[in-house]
C-alpha cells in the first residue's frame, strides 16, 4: 500500500491551532467560571477583632465558615462589633474568658481580652440596625 502525503495548508495549521488551545468556546467559558470566596480585611479592625477572627478559624471553623459567607462578612463586619458586651452584662460569657489564658496560641493574653456575649441579643444589634430592632 503506497502512503499518500497530505501537506499541511494553512487552514488545517489555523484548525490543529484551535483544536490545541482549546478554542474560542473554551476560552470565554474559562474568564466566566466562579471564583472561590476568599476572606481579606479590607478596613481597619481592631487587633482584638483581627484575633477573633483568627481564633475562630483555628478553634471553630465551622462559625468561622458560616461568618465568612455571610454578608455582615462582606460588610467586614466582624464577631467583635456584633457579641462585644459590656463588661457589667449579665450574658457576658464566663467560659470565652478562659480562652485568654491559653498559652499555646497568640492571642491568649490579656491584651485581647474582651467581654462577648454568646448570643447577639436585639440591644447588641440595635446599635447598627435601630429601626429592624425596635
Amino acid at each position: 500500500m503506497k502512503r499518500r502525503f497530505i501537506p499541511f495548508t494553512p487552514l488545517a495549521l489555523c484548525v490543529l491551532l484551535l483544536a490545541w488551545s482549546g478554542g474560542p468556546v473554551l476560552a470565554q467559558e474559562e474568564t466566566n467560571t466562579a471564583k472561590e470566596k476568599a476572606f481579606r480585611i479590607e478596613r481597619s479592625m481592631p487587633p482584638e477583632a483581627v484575633a477573633c477572627i483568627q481564633c475562630h478559624k483555628q478553634e471553630h471553623p465551622g462559625i468561622f465558615a458560616d461568618w465568612a459567607a455571610s454578608r455582615h462578612a462582606s460588610a467586614n463586619i466582624t464577631c467583635y462589633d456584633c457579641h462585644k458586651a459590656e463588661e457589667s452584662d449579665a450574658d457576658v460569657s464566663s467560659a470565652h474568658y478562659k480562652q485568654y489564658e491559653r498559652s499555646d496560641t497568640e492571642f491568649g493574653t490579656r491584651a485581647y481580652r474582651v467581654p462577648v456575649a454568646g448570643v447577639v441579643s436585639p440591644k447588641d444589634c440595635s446599635r447598627c440596625h435601630p429601626d429592624e430592632a425596635a
